[in-house]
């Protein structure tokens, strides 16, 4: 967060969207440590107005630039209110755009349900596997454990499933690089 800070400040554009999913990510587990603990209600009321304060900053990357990394950053603080269409409207455009985090995130919450009763998996295993075939890591993994030892069938391209077979435990490290190159 504090390199994405130092880039605003030199005025490269794709520090904000960093900075932006860097704050998210920063409040949502606050957040969660918070309602884990049950929660000091001062200091949840103050995350929830930070989500806010986050998503209104983005809304103008997104009304200005038309920025899908930014509407997929929004999609997700929609997700962490409780607000699902919102979030799903929003994650689905960005997806459809072919941005591939908004495709991957789609994808696995399509395959898992959030905040649905019920589910799409071989639509959510589709936008998986676009995302990971673009090379998004995360989605690499989420083949490796969750989809691919379940539904070993289904169709991807050689390079891809050796990818996905040969892809060793997660590096963190690895993911946060890798998530960086598509914000």
């Amino acid at each position: 967060a504090a390199l994405a800070l130092q880039g605003i400040q030199l005025e490269l554009p794709d520090c904000r969207r960093l900075w932006a999913y860097c704050r998210y990510v920063l409040i949502r587990n606050e957040r969660m440590q918070l309602l884990k603990e049950g929660g000091q209600a001062g200091r949840l009321q103050a995350c929830e107005k930070e989500l806010e304060e986050l998503s209104l900053s983005l809304d103008e990357q997104i009304l200005l630039e038309d920025d899908m990394a930014a509407r997929c950053i929004r999609a997700l603080i929609y997700m962490e209110q409780g607000d699902v269409e919102r979030f799903y409207r929003d994650i689905g455009e960005a997806a459809e755009a072919g941005h591939a985090m908004a495709r991957y995130y789609h994808g696995k919450a399509l395959w898992e349900g959030w905040g649905r009763s019920e589910r799409d998996r071989p639509e959510g295993c589709r936008y998986v596997l676009s995302a990971a075939e673009e090379g998004y890591l995360p989605a690499v993994d989420f083949l490796r454990r969750r989809l691919y030892p379940m539904e070993p069938e289904f169709e991807m391209s050689r390079s891809l499933e050796k990818q996905v077979v040969l892809m060793e435990e997660s590096d963190p490290q690895s993911l946060r690089e890798n998530m960086v190159r598509f914000l």
